[in-house]
């Protein structure tokens, strides 16, 4: 029994060994949503797209990063016109597509947050808040709790700096977002020292790298190298510089 289990670890790294020999680059596609993913002086940049070029460089692979609307990135990974996507979060249904790697890249973590000077306190129940407006945007979900909760006065935007401008301006009292993105968008748009995030959070949920099905099958070998790679990469200083870069 030993010797088999044995047999079936050196047959697994052996051939991630010969997978990683053989690999070719690959296209990466991903929508612009900063700071995790965005272009830069034509140069497509952010947290997300940082950490995959340095894992994907221990593993002797280059990658190239293409922009294009959510929507069709989905629909490249589906039909095997683009190797992987990013951010993603898992679902079922996208892993009936999608290769996952065991190791998530970062987290998202979706809060409140009121204009600076408000007097409003949220102390975790959705239920305190009811009866204020809450600025959201539109098909967007920020976790089980807080979709699922029926607020009595919700306005639905278009776009998140919207909401980010509808707090600013106290034109309603709570927007809602994932905290690194919409503290990048304000800060950038000098509306931070405008907007204070309520604690706790609503939600804290993995963002993935994932690889399309369609593309290889030799992705699922590529996934659990990815894995292995990024969990090695996460205890370097460059892992850490990279969160801090874009905050």
């Amino acid at each position: 029994m030993k010797l088999r289990i044995l047999f079936l670890i050196i047959t697994f790294l052996s051939t991630i060994m010969i997978f990683s020999q053989n690999q070719k680059q690959l296209v990466i596609v991903f929508e612009n949503y900063p700071p995790n993913t965005f272009i830069e002086n034509n140069i497509p940049v952010g947290t997300e797209l940082d950490i995959i070029k340095e894992t994907l460089s221990l593993m002797n692979t280059t990658v190239e990063f293409k922009e294009f609307p959510w929507a069709r990135c989905m629909a490249m990974v589906k039909n095997g016109d683009a190797d992987g996507i990013t951010p993603i979060f898992k679902t079922k249904e996208r892993e009936t597509f999608l290769f996952y790697p065991e190791e998530y890249t970062t987290y998202e973590i979706n809060s409140l947050f009121k204009p600076k000077d408000s007097k409003i306190e949220y102390k975790g129940n959705l239920e305190e808040i009811k009866n204020y407006t809450i600025c959201v945007k539109s098909e967007t979900s920020y976790g089980e709790m807080f979709d699922k909760f029926k607020f009595l006065k919700k306005e639905i935007v278009s776009d998140q700096i919207t909401i980010i401008k509808m707090v600013a301006g106290k034109r309603t009292d709570f927007g809602v977002g994932p905290v690194q993105v919409m503290t990048y968008m304000a800060k950038k748009d000098n509306y931070l020292s405008k907007i204070e995030f309520v604690t706790p959070e609503l939600s804290k949920d993995p963002l993935f790298v994932a690889f399309s099905k369609a593309k290889d099958k030799n992705h699922e070998l590529l996934a659990k190298e990815f894995s292995i790679k990024l969990k090695e990469f996460k205890k370097t200083d460059k892992y850490q510089k990279i969160l801090k870069k874009y905050n």
